[in-house]
């Protein structure tokens, strides 16, 4: 499976179950190093880094620190490596 194709049933999953989910693309007007997926749940901003799995310790320099960011702003922050991963740290379980 892609990550591209891995970022798509996450988002349709958290969508499907609640909150507000989106799939960032990078541009050259986006900011470098956003997490992949992004959105809101019960009040919480989340961003979750997706990588496949034995990827996950593959993020850059940027994205370790923008995901540093989003965590000292309050937010919740994680590199995701499956659709459970992504279920369980939203919403604490995978319904």
């Amino acid at each position: 499976m892609s990550e591209a194709r891995l970022r798509t049933r996450i988002v349709k999953a958290l969508t499907a179950y609640s909150g507000y989910w989106f799939i960032t693309h990078q541009t050259g007007t986006q900011e470098k190093g956003l997490p992949d997926v992004m959105g809101v749940y019960s009040g919480m901003f989340y961003a979750l880094e997706i990588k496949l799995p034995g990827k996950e310790y593959t993020l850059t320099q940027r994205q370790s620190w923008v995901l540093k960011k989003i965590r000292l702003a309050g937010g919740k922050a994680a590199v995701i490596t499956s659709v459970d991963d992504a279920m369980n740290f939203v919403f604490g379980s995978a319904p």
